[in-house]
């Protein structure tokens, strides 16, 4: 069931005062400075090519329990589509963030033509002890899209996948494990990605797993093009471990591009920290990989 709740913190009095106004299904173009406001009210308002919309989807969790996650679905707001679907994953650690760290780029993405979901997932720590739950809820965003495909208009047969530091290893790990038909990706795009759980800093919440998330282990096979944003200054994801993906993944074959960023820290594209350069690069650089790995619609090639 798709939802259209407004945040309880914008919630003020002047707009309860006006109800009609929180019902309208508001598909509007708007400039930069217009963009914040509309974010707000839940619709996201664009600057250049296709209008684009957000609604919020409620689906159950990997246990069960109904409506406890939140599905963002930023997509074009005219069209009859099938669109390509891209889904992305916050970092955060698996103990914080949220799916809002997306929603600027997603916009991007849903402007050249593409419907784009940005998942919430259990945190360690918060609604969870164990990090498999976030593995298992970004399982269960993935089958929900899969199995509400027709009525979202989205066309499973291009598919990508991404996120970001933690995020970012959640989402290699389906990548990796669910290459086969019917719902093989695309392609994968990594902003700063945990790839190697192993490493001292996550081996504690990772160690029950015997290695089974790990994406550094898991790249035994051929595997769809793979595109990795990466500063050269990260300390918590140090890009020899990115390098080191990618030349294991070439040997089979797998296509990795990695985009550096000269001095930039771990987390360096959340748009409250990066510059409008970095943003332009980054939007450009996804907007062509999307574009260059789009299979026809309504089967692979």
């Amino acid at each position: 069931m798709i939802f259209k709740n407004y945040p309880r913190m914008f919630r003020y009095t002047p707009l309860w005062q006006f109800p009609w106004l929180l019902r309208l299904r508001r598909r509007v173009a708007v400039g930069r400075i217009g963009l914040l406001c509309a974010l707000f009210l839940g619709v996201v308002g664009v600057t250049q090519g296709m209008a684009v919309e957000r609604e919020e989807i409620k689906i159950a969790d990997a246990a069960g329990t109904p409506d406890a996650l939140t599905l963002y679905r930023i997509s074009p707001s005219t069209g009859d589509g099938p669109f390509p679907v891209v889904l992305l994953f916050h970092g955060g650690a698996w103990r914080k963030g949220s799916p809002s760290q997306f929603f600027y780029y997603a916009t991007q993405m849903a402007e050249a033509g593409f419907t784009v979901y940005s998942a919430q997932y259990r945190l360690v720590g918060k609604e969870t002890e164990q990090v498999e739950d976030c593995v298992a809820d970004a399982e269960a965003a993935l089958r929900w899209i899969c199995d509400h495909a027709q009525e979202q208009k989205v066309d499973v047969n291009n598919f990508f996948i991404g996120g970001g530091s933690a995020g970012g290893q959640l989402a290699l790990y389906l990548f990796m494990t669910n290459t086969g038909e019917p719902n093989r990706f695309r392609g994968f795009i990594g902003y700063n990605p945990v790839v190697d759980v192993d490493h001292s800093r996550f081996a504690k919440l990772f160690e029950a797993s015997n290695g089974k998330y790990n994406p550094m282990t898991l790249v035994d096979h051929p595997l769809p093009p793979m595109l990795f944003f990466h500063g050269t200054n990260d300390d918590i994801v140090p890009i020899a471990e990115v390098y080191e993906m990618k030349s294991t993944a070439e040997a089979y074959g797998t296509h990795v591009e990695v985009v550096v960023f000269d001095g930039a820290g771990h987390s360096f594209f959340n748009t409250g920290k990066a510059t409008d350069e970095t943003k332009a690069r980054l939007n450009e650089k996804v907007i062509a990989f999307l574009s260059a790995n789009l299979a026809p619609s309504g089967g692979h090639d």
